[in-house]
């Protein structure tokens, strides 16, 4: 696991192109169901621990391969990878997928990269991409802000309004999931306190200075287009 992540050519500052620099971050842990029993969930439900990650991971931004409810994905080219002091770059591909979430839905990518923590030793790299890290950071963290524009939110095709309605019951985040609605709660259960306990079980959007969160996974095959190809013969 990476501690740092840079990402070359990700925007502007003063018309130049620039890098933008991330912390690895913890996932966000979902509640667990319980349909006849409520129990702590295990130790493994906890997100991965990020205490002992080292290392950076050095890539360059390519093409915009498509967008969705939460988030814009882009291809990037690695250009360097070192974990104490030595050169990784040999183990990972050439080039990476990165998902970027929109400013509204960074609590959503958190819990993204959960389950792909929590499929890490069965499905990763044969049914689900295998997943690199996940990482974030602010806009006032990156040099030459607020002078500067962040790429992957730019020309959006989806907005919030089109997407989510206004909550109609208290929640602890407007980046609401499936186990924080109240009629799911007699079937869920938080007794170990792991998405409770996370940082991003209150999280909020800031207008002034905006969290930023990726997650990087293998680039897979071609672009989905949603055009039928042809009959297999």
């Amino acid at each position: 696991m990476f501690s740092t992540l840079l990402i070359h050519g990700c925007g502007h500052h003063s018309g130049e192109p620039t890098s933008f620099s991330f912390n690895v971050a913890p996932s966000f842990p979902g509640s667990s169901w319980e349909q006849q029993t409520t129990l702590p969930a295990p130790e493994t439900w906890a997100s991965k621990d990020i205490s002992e990650a080292e290392g950076c991971l050095e890539l360059s931004l390519q093409n915009r391969i498509s967008e969705g409810r939460i988030g814009v994905t882009f291809s990037a080219l690695v250009v360097s990878a070192t974990k104490g002091g030595k050169d990784v770059r040999p183990s990972l591909p050439e080039s990476v997928c990165l998902k970027f979430a929109k400013q509204e839905f960074c609590r959503s990518l958190a819990r993204e990269a959960w389950f792909y923590e929590q499929l890490a030793d069965s499905c990763q790299g044969t049914s689900v991409p295998r997943c690199y890290g996940f990482f974030s950071s602010t806009m006032g963290e990156q040099p030459g802000y607020p002078d500067v524009t962040f790429i992957p939110w730019e020309k959006r095709i989806y907005r919030l309004e089109d997407t989510d309605d206004v909550l109609s019951w208290d929640n602890p985040s407007p980046d609401w999931l499936p186990d924080d609605q109240p009629g799911a709660q007699k079937y869920i259960s938080d007794l170990s306190g792991y998405k409770s306990g996370s940082p991003w079980y209150t999280w909020q959007r800031s207008e002034h200075n905006p969290t930023l969160a990726v997650l990087v996974l293998d680039l897979l095959g071609k672009t989905c287009t949603g055009v039928r190809a042809g009959k297999v013969k």
